[in-house]
């Protein structure tokens, strides 16, 4: 399997402490089941991108080559978690924020922003750049569970949408918890991720937490979610037939 969205690189961010920490996590997320992990620290200054990445590299190379060390079977892959502002509108070359080089770029939303106007703007600037966004837990923004039909407008950028896994059990609130339910049932869920950021809270246990949940997933449906869709995203692979429904509050009743 594949965990599309974590933090667990030392000392980088709100993640990993230290290297124990991300070499805890990595073990935790074998014992799940992950092999693939993509680094997906968070950038909020896009001035300072090309320092992070420097960072960035070459902890995934320190952590790579630790874990080759200790036999432990996950491999590191390099992204980004970019955090939408003004600014972006600046922004004519995404190709230093996307997810292994591809067309692929994780985006994060204010949790508290209510101006989905906004964020269609946002991604309608990325669009047009030519990147493909995938927006990072849409069911903690507080602009798509105000208003569920948001998200059926933005079907028309093809914007692809990750759900955190412990969402689904309540761990950030009911709110959150009814719209990434309503999500998957309607379709509006491409990657299912651990958004992990220690290895003693908010883990890279997916599997685990996939369990927890008691959502029944219907057959295949983990494997596009964890592995196919993933997969596609670090080998910059076209994600197409995808079939959504028409997303509402009133669908759990």
């Amino acid at each position: 399997m594949i965990d599309i969205h974590t933090h667990i690189l030392p000392s980088v961010d709100d993640g990993a402490k230290d290297i124990s920490e991300s070499l805890r996590m990595c073990e935790i997320a074998a014992d799940n089941g992950v092999n693939t992990i993509v680094a997906t620290p968070h950038i909020y200054d896009y001035d300072k991108v090309k320092d992070l990445l420097q960072i960035r590299n070459e902890k995934i190379s320190e952590l790579n080559r630790l874990l080759k060390e200790n036999r432990c079977l996950v491999t590191i892959y390099p992204g980004l978690e970019v955090y939408s502002n003004e600014k972006l509108f600046d922004i004519k070359d995404f190709s230093l924020y996307t997810i292994n080089n591809s067309r692929y770029m994780l985006c994060e939303f204010d949790f508290n922003e209510f101006d989905t106007l906004l964020i269609a703007r946002y991604i309608d600037h990325i669009v047009s750049s030519g990147v493909v966004p995938i927006i990072a837990h849409p069911e903690r923004c507080a602009a798509f569970f105000a208003d569920y039909e948001s998200l059926n407008d933005l079907m028309r950028w093809g914007v692809l949408f990750q759900i955190n896994a412990n969402s689904l059990s309540g761990y950030h609130g009911q709110k959150e918890q009814r719209l990434a339910i309503t999500m998957l049932q309607c379709g509006f869920c491409d990657f299912l991720a651990s958004d992990a950021h220690s290895p003693n809270f908010r883990s890279t246990d997916l599997l685990e937490i996939i369990l927890k949940s008691q959502f029944e997933f219907s057959g295949g449906e983990l494997q596009t979610l964890l592995v196919d869709n993933p997969e596609k995203v670090l080998n910059n692979i076209e994600i197409k037939n995808i079939k959504r429904g028409h997303i509402s509050y009133d669908i759990l009743t």
